[in-house]
């Protein structure tokens, strides 16, 4: 998790959330990268996609219309099975809205929220397991 303040656009905070996986293995190095990434719109810029490219993160990003007028310079594809779980992660959001210290901000101190917040990922997982 990247924890930045509210008038950060989601894009600018993409790259460092990017930087900052690490998936533990059985053996070896974690993993930094991950295997795919499905964004909605508003992570629709060329270049935010030539970085995942780049990368080798393969990239399921839909684009936004456009004004009439106006023509796209290239075309995109999504990935229909990384959009496909999509629903996973805005039910995850939704249920972190579930705890009202986390939607409204309390905390002075970012540290003692991003501490909250990882309780709360780790609560939303064991309810998870335990059924």
């Amino acid at each position: 998790m990247h924890l930045d303040s509210a008038a950060v656009h989601d894009l600018t905070a993409a790259e460092p959330t990017l930087r900052s996986i690490q998936v533990p293995r059985g053996r070896g190095w974690p993993r930094t990268q991950p295997g795919g990434l499905a964004a909605d719109r508003g992570y629709d810029r060329c270049a935010f996609r030539d970085s995942l490219a780049r990368r080798g993160i393969r990239h399921s990003v839909p684009t936004r219309p456009l004004p009439p007028g106006h023509r796209r310079q290239r075309r995109f594809r999504t990935q229909a099975d990384l959009s496909a779980h999509r629903w996973k992660v805005e039910r995850f959001f939704a249920q972190l809205n579930g705890f009202r210290r986390l939607g409204v901000r309390f905390e002075r101190f970012s540290d003692i929220y991003l501490g909250f917040l990882h309780l709360a990922a780790i609560m939303i997982c064991l309810r998870r397991l335990l059924q």
